[in-house]
């Protein structure tokens, strides 16, 4: 899948593996933003979505080139791959993996295929045919 923009189709990646629960990833912002006190960034579509964090692939410890990013709606689920991955030293001192690690994601990401409507967020890594998927705190709202 193109990673500037979100697609509704399921990369063959994600969808042949299995995904186990993790905790080693955050966002710190969504479009500059951090996450509002009501749970919800507000974000127009014609602005795009772009996401800073970071992201450990939960299975291995480890950071993988890949971060596939999950838009989950009601009825509908869209992605975007990231592989700008970059040091967090921060990251890298809290959780014990080495600095050399490129942790850190950034994606900026197109929303044009994506239906108005709330979606939970969450970054999936891929090591061989297992992988982490990491939810987000709070949701995003595209209008």
């Amino acid at each position: 899948i193109p990673g500037g923009v979100f697609v509704p189709e399921v990369p063959t990646k994600i969808r042949n593996a299995r995904l186990t629960g993790s905790d080693k990833c955050a966002v710190d912002s969504i479009n500059a933003k951090q996450l509002p006190k009501d749970g919800s960034w507000n974000i127009s579509k014609a602005d795009g979505l772009r996401i800073s964090g970071w992201a450990v692939d939960g299975s291995t410890n480890a950071a993988v080139p890949e971060v596939f990013v999950r838009l989950q709606g009601a009825s509908q689920s869209y992605h975007a791959v990231s592989t700008s991955r970059g040091q967090r030293r921060d990251v890298s001192m809290t959780l014990g993996v080495p600095e050399s690690l490129n942790v850190g994601v950034e994606l900026r990401a197109s929303l044009e295929h994506v239906s108005a409507g709330s979606y939970k967020i969450s970054l999936i890594q891929i090591s061989s045919s297992a992988g982490s998927e990491c939810h987000i705190p709070g949701s995003v709202t595209i209008k």
